[in-house]
């Protein structure tokens, strides 16, 4: 069987984008309605802010790679696709 990658990394990551329907959409300007937010929300169980505070280590550094790219999507399929290719090993 194999293991769930742990919550917070790049893969997790990517599993939770895929798991997401690929035509919502959020709002990057907000820190409640951004893909990065809702990741802290959703998965972690933290407060919105809470990857800005964290960004520098952690899980917080790897969402703030991923705010890099939310900016430049308008769906959580476009930023599958994005972080996907970004981040191949």
């Amino acid at each position: 069987m194999l293991a769930r990658p742990e919550i917070g990394t790049r893969e997790h990551i990517l599993l939770w984008l895929a798991s997401k329907d690929p035509n919502e959409t959020y709002d990057w300007s907000s820190y409640s309605q951004c893909a990065c937010g809702k990741y802290a929300r959703e998965v972690l169980g933290k407060s919105n802010l809470w990857w800005v505070i964290n960004c520098v280590t952690g899980p917080g550094a790897v969402l703030s790679e991923l705010n890099v790219m939310a900016s430049y999507c308008k769906t959580f399929g476009e930023l599958e696709t994005r972080a996907r290719k970004r981040w191949a090993a």
